[in-house]
């Protein structure tokens, strides 16, 4: 009952050059998304995952230079 979605902070991002890609341990995509307010239940086709650690990466370009920038890092799912 705490922290059930996994969605990063973006301030100062074009909305429409955002992508959130979450993957599992072997590089499989586990759920990605275009949309900026869209966060990650910790499901793939409505099943919930096992309890491990998912590597997410954020590729967005920013709102005041354009600059493309990448972010990556780690959630862990715990059930």
């Amino acid at each position: 009952d705490i922290n059930e979605v996994f969605a990063p902070v973006i301030v100062g991002a074009k909305p429409e050059y955002y992508e959130l890609i979450i993957m599992d341990r072997w590089g499989g995509r586990v759920f990605s998304t275009n949309d900026i307010n869209a966060a990650w239940d910790g499901t793939v086709n409505g099943q919930l995952v096992k309890g491990d650690v998912y590597v997410y990466k954020v590729l967005v370009r920013s709102r005041y230079d354009a600059k493309k920038q990448s972010y990556s890092g780690t959630v862990r799912v715990l059930r």
